[in-house]
């Protein structure tokens, strides 16, 4: 089941001064050129600030560079607002050519192999594994305790016997990590905001 998708994750500035990181997973020979798009995401302006429309902008701004090349593609936000105690936002994956809508808190098949588990708060995992391997990672994940680092997170996938995904923290509200995490066999990317 395991093909040679290539992983990347960048980290840019928005106009607005915001630190985002941005990651997906692609076609093999692609991962230069997604660096490249995934930069151009530094011209992004969010116009509305408020939860819902922070994300929704983040998956429209995805959507609109990619093309067939880019099977999974996530990001994280440090946007410039306060939330209340347990809001989070800024964190977004998926499919960039499925429709956008809000974690259902639930596993879903994707293209290619790919499976995905979302939930509100996050993380979302994307991962080339079925339905149930792909859930109990993101739970383990979700269950980490103490400081949250790379090394951790990718211990966790290991454990899982999971080693392409792209992984996505919220990056927005009290107690957000601001992470994505994209691996592919023998590379791992890890960035914080």
């Amino acid at each position: 089941m395991n093909q040679a998708f290539e992983s990347i994750a960048v980290k840019v500035i928005t106009e607005e001064g915001f630190p985002m990181a941005v990651g997906g997973i692609c076609l093999p020979g692609t991962g230069t050129y997604w660096e490249e798009r995934f930069r151009q995401l530094a011209s992004l302006c969010i116009s509305n600030m408020d939860i819902f429309n922070i994300d929704y902008a983040l998956a429209r701004a995805i959507q609109n560079i990619a093309d067939e090349s880019l099977l999974i593609a996530g990001c994280s936000l440090k946007a410039g607002i306060e939330l209340a105690y347990g809001e989070s936002t800024g964190g977004v994956l998926g499919c960039p050519r499925e429709t956008i809508c809000s974690a259902p808190g639930a596993c879903e098949p994707l293209p290619k192999g790919f499976s995905m588990y979302t939930t509100a708060g996050g993380p979302g995992l994307a991962a080339l594994a079925d339905q149930a391997e792909t859930e109990r990672a993101a739970v383990a994940v979700r269950a980490l305790e103490g400081a949250i680092t790379g090394e951790k997170i990718m211990d966790c996938m290991r454990n899982a016997g999971i080693d392409t995904y792209l992984l996505v923290f919220d990056g927005t509200g009290l107690g957000t990590h601001g992470c994505v995490v994209a691996a592919s066999p023998g590379k791992s990317t890890v960035v914080f905001l």
